[in-house]
């Protein structure tokens, strides 16, 4: 993690090219990516800017910064970050899949609210696993391992496929043993195989 403070005059140096707020983001967000790093939070005059706050403060004149601090942080660092989040969201998934696979089979009228709730943790995953597989399968990694991350990602399209093919046709006994067997195991060797690759 690397910590960047400006005073209002550095800005001023640094800066002076800039007319807003957002200019200077932009700035720094190309000077910090080509040294691998992206920016994590900002903080304007001791106030950290959530996402919506920096849109909202996009158009803030670089005369209004009195102090401006950057936390950036390193792809490998955040690809780090990302795989430890997931190693700890992947057992709650799994528990989860486990209720509703019990829910179906005892007609649970909460069984379908859970099952989409199944479904957009499966397409969260989905989607991490795309962001980090250019991070995770770059340079020094083996065939082997290379191997395994694509019998996963195959894995993880068929059962995924099946089980959307088992709700659409109401096989709800299917449904819950793709999400009791296939789903949960599937989870357990993708936590297994991040565990080792860290």
């Amino acid at each position: 993690m690397n910590m960047l403070k400006w005073s209002k005059n550095s800005i001023q140096s640094e800066f002076g090219h800039c007319q807003s707020l957002s200019e200077v983001v932009k700035s720094l967000e190309q000077k910090l990516w080509s040294q691998d790093q992206v920016i994590c939070q900002i903080h304007v005059n001791g106030l950290f800017l959530s996402e919506l706050e920096e849109a909202k403060f996009a158009n803030t004149k670089i005369g209004e910064i009195d102090e401006l601090k950057i936390v950036a942080k390193g792809q490998k660092e955040l690809t780090e970050d990302s795989v430890l989040s997931l190693l700890e969201w992947l057992p709650q998934v799994k528990e989860l899949c486990l209720n509703v696979s019990e829910a179906l089979r005892l007609q649970d009228a909460a069984a379908e609210k859970g099952f989409m709730n199944v479904v957009e943790n499966v397409q969260y995953l989905s989607e991490a696993l795309v962001l980090l597989r250019p991070r995770l399968l770059g340079e020094g990694r083996n065939d082997a391992y290379r191997q395994k991350w694509s019998h996963l990602e195959v894995q993880f399209r068929e059962h995924t496929k099946e089980l959307l093919a088992a709700f659409e046709k109401g096989d709800m006994i299917l449904v819950g043993d793709i999400l009791e067997y296939e789903l949960t195991t599937l989870f357990e060797s993708w936590g297994d195989f991040l565990k080792e690759n860290l």
